[in-house]
């Protein structure tokens, strides 16, 4: 990540804008983590998903392992 978190966040809105898929990607993560912005992680799943469906295979792996995650989660919490 730049050494400045607000400037890199600007430019990958910048090129997520233009739908770049690995500039969305990298948005995504910024608002997983609020770098550069405020934790959004609505904001970052949709990005994340614009992504996916952009052709961007890492992000679509990502978007796998939050399924099986939360998948797993909904099934520990219905033991309950």
């Amino acid at each position: 990540m730049a050494a400045n978190p607000s400037a890199a966040f600007h430019w990958f809105s910048e090129a997520a804008h233009q739908n770049d898929p690995r500039a969305l990607r990298e948005l995504a993560r910024c608002y997983y983590s609020g770098i550069g912005t405020e934790k959004d992680p609505e904001a970052g799943l949709e990005c994340l998903t614009l992504a996916g469906k952009a052709g961007d295979e890492e992000s679509n792996i990502l978007l796998d392992m939050q399924n099986i995650s939360t998948s797993e989660q909904a099934e520990v919490t219905s033991g309950f």
